[in-house]
């Protein structure tokens, strides 16, 4: 091994890996934003804001990741990281819904 052939290793970003998460914060929305309807439905708990806002800041957090892995890709497929920005807002806009229906709840609540 000669003193040429040794290069400095340098760690490139994995975009891949990165969509795996944004997809896991985009995918954990719904089906805990559901479950908790459903438990404020039947009572089981009360309902309350912080936990809309809770579930809200998961596809905030997976379209800012979105955002930065499609400034970093230079070139190549941007498909995958549009479709997520765009199921983000989406799911923004469900977290919105949720915090009218826990509103509405705690509306109900009140008398």
């Amino acid at each position: 091994m000669t003193a040429h052939s040794m290069r400095p290793l340098r760690a490139k970003p994995k975009t891949g890996s990165r969509l795996h998460v944004i997809w896991l914060l985009l995918a954990t929305q719904p089906p805990l934003s559901l479950a908790y309807l459903l438990t404020v439905r039947q009572h089981w708990l009360p309902p309350r804001f912080s936990v809309a806002v809770v579930l809200a800041a998961l596809p905030v957090v997976a379209g800012a990741l979105a955002v930065c892995a499609a400034v970093a890709k230079s070139g190549g497929k941007r498909a995958p990281v549009v479709a997520a920005v765009v199921v983000a807002l989406v799911e923004l806009v469900w977290a919105v819904l949720v915090a009218a229906m826990v509103g509405f709840a705690l509306a109900l609540q009140s008398g």
